[in-house]
């Protein structure tokens, strides 16, 4: 069992580092699209920065990861994980609710991680965002609780520029 977690978790990085982005079903409808993401706005950037994995869990999950004899012996290189968070105001709200007019969207830092690399400071999109990303599942980790004002898109998403047809088929759905 030990020998299929080490294989599973050198797949995975892998994956992460080596190969492309290979998106399940990129073509999803508008509809199914709403359908599937907890969260979806109209929002601008307004920082974008790199961070760490580890920060994008909190103090009770790193601890829980840390301790975990699955992942013990490499936390090092979990650690390496980075992702973009960026700081978003809430310009618009189609599906999800936020405590405040800003929220953090995190994605992975990486192409080939299906990260989505378009965002750029003082641009307006339209994100289709999750609570959790997979690397949550793969490490054993409780679903997060909705009220952390914080999601994850990527790629394989619907995210995109900011565009009035998107956002009055959005208006449609709502």
């Amino acid at each position: 069992m030990n020998k299929f977690l080490h294989l599973l978790f050198l797949l995975l990085l892998y994956q992460a580092f080596a190969s492309a982005c290979s998106c399940d079903d990129t073509s999803l409808s508008l509809k199914d699209s709403y359908k599937y993401h907890d969260f979806i706005i109209h929002g601008r950037v307004l920082k974008k920065e790199s961070v760490s994995f580890f920060n994008t869990i909190s103090k009770k999950d790193l601890k829980q990861l840390k301790n975990s004899l699955k992942w013990k012996n490499k936390i090092n290189e979990i650690e390496k994980f980075e992702d973009t968070k960026v700081e978003i105001e809430v310009i618009k709200t189609y599906k999800g609710k936020s405590k405040k007019n800003r929220v953090i969207i995190y994605t992975s830092k990486y192409n080939q991680s299906c990260g989505y690399q378009l965002f750029s400071e003082g641009f307006d999109y339209i994100i289709y965002a999750e609570k959790d990303n997979n690397l949550r599942v793969l490490f054993s980790l409780p679903k997060r609780k909705k009220d952390r004002n914080m999601y994850w898109t990527s790629q394989c998403s619907r995210t995109r520029y900011f565009n009035t047809k998107e956002d009055e088929n959005l208006d449609k759905l709502l």
